[in-house]
């Protein structure tokens, strides 16, 4: 039992949050999407054009970038390198708002107690990775009944610093009164502290493609997870499994690599991809488990899957989307040959009985001679089937009876 005693709510006052510096807003004005495009943002009143992005930002002003259009008015950064500013703000002052990074350095780490947020006040907001790199102070998903959205599919995001919540200071914070989903499937995101996922919050990890999901590995502070009722944890298992979130122990400052799942708090896994069965991790930590309740998803109760701790790993059973069964059999006269049908799973080897007594169907044995297939040679995974045609085994019997064993 742990004796510590942890204290959040993620509806609570934020420390930080004050304007900081000249707000420039993204206007898209040259219609090239172009993030580096100092005409496509105005600030000032009345506004200035040309402002400030490419020509350069005074260092000592906490600059706060504002993108509030989307489709085809989002913005863009490809190659470059941007000034560092104090925070990005997407769909936040009443319209919905996208930012996309395919290449480039993204820096947004000039005030450490201002964070970057995605979708305020009933606006959506999305913030996509698919290359380059990016660091921040801390980002926050989903505000004041907004949706905040934060997709990687490659790229590495740092996330340097944490905002404080009451008590904890937080690297990652998927809702804050609103919808937040945070999606990895390629890439990486390394933080300094750890991260909260509310209850309208969810977290996803897409297979192998990510090549770290580490909660409290960039600094000196511990990492944590915690996850309120409602929230939830999507892992999903492709064919070669999924990468686990690390939930860092650095030096027992902060909340010392803990995991919180609160009463209510939802795993929810599912199939990604030809997933194999077996047990696969979705979550390890250094620190302690405080499991007040965590549950799997009706989904994933209905497909049959299962969840276990291990020492200190979290860790799901593949549930096989279909129950093995033989799906025809027929017999050729004029060649005298059976042919069966089955469903096969990768990794499972089958054997063939037959006998002419139905209630002991082994009592003839096997089929041998090159009739037992032990490795599925011929099975085509992506089908999941598997034909087998051999001769009769026994042609003096008035009748036959055969078994498909899965070993």
């Amino acid at each position: 039992m742990n004796s510590r005693i942890i204290v959040t709510s993620l509806a609570a006052t934020l420390v930080a949050g004050a304007a900081y510096g000249t707000e420039y807003f993204w206007t898209n004005t040259a219609a090239d999407n172009d993030y580096l495009n100092g005409d496509n943002w105005t600030s000032g009143d009345p506004p200035v054009m040309g402002l400030p992005v490419l020509t350069g930002v005074a260092a000592d002003d906490r600059n706060q970038m504002i993108v509030d259009l989307s489709g085809d008015d989002k913005a863009v950064l490809g190659d470059g390198v941007p000034p560092n500013v104090s925070a990005i703000r997407i769909g936040y002052n009443g319209t919905d708002g996208e930012l996309e990074q395919t290449a480039g350095n993204l820096v947004a780490t000039l005030n450490s107690n201002d964070a970057s947020r995605v979708g305020r006040n009933g606006q959506i907001g999305s913030w996509t990775m698919s290359g380059g790199t990016a660091s921040i102070n801390a980002i926050q998903l989903g505000l004041g009944g907004g949706v905040g959205n934060m997709t990687i599919s490659a790229g590495d995001l740092v996330i340097s610093r944490g905002v404080r919540l009451n008590t904890i200071s937080t690297s990652l914070s998927v809702g804050l009164g609103g919808e937040g989903n945070f999606t990895i499937s390629g890439g990486s995101i390394l933080t300094r502290t750890g991260t909260q996922i509310s209850d309208q919050g969810t977290f996803e990890v897409i297979g192998t493609g990510p090549t770290g999901i580490n909660f409290g590995g960039s600094g000196s502070i511990d990492g944590f997870w915690i996850q309120e009722a409602g929230g939830i944890l999507r892992p999903g298992i492709s064919s070669d499994g999924v990468t686990p979130i690390q939930v860092t122990f650095v030096d027992g400052l902060g909340l010392m690599g803990d995991v919180t799942f609160r009463a209510g708090a939802i795993l929810d896994p599912y199939d990604a991809g030809d997933a194999k069965p077996g047990w696969n991790t979705v979550m390890t930590w250094g620190g302690t488990l405080i499991d007040e309740g965590l549950v799997l998803s009706q989904a994933a109760i209905d497909a049959g899957w299962e969840m276990r701790v291990v020492e200190k790993e979290l860790q799901v059973k593949t549930a096989l989307t279909q129950p093995f069964q033989v799906n025809e059999i027929s017999f050729d006269a004029e060649i005298a040959k059976f042919s069966l049908a089955w469903n096969t799973t990768s990794g499972f080897d089958y054997t063939v009985y037959y006998s002419d007594v139905l209630t002991d169907v082994r009592s003839f044995g096997d089929i041998v001679d090159g009739l037992v297939d032990n490795d599925v040679t011929d099975a085509d995974p992506a089908v999941g089937s598997y034909l087998f045609v051999f001769d009769d085994p026994a042609p003096e019997a008035d009748r036959l009876f055969f078994t498909v064993e899965e070993n």
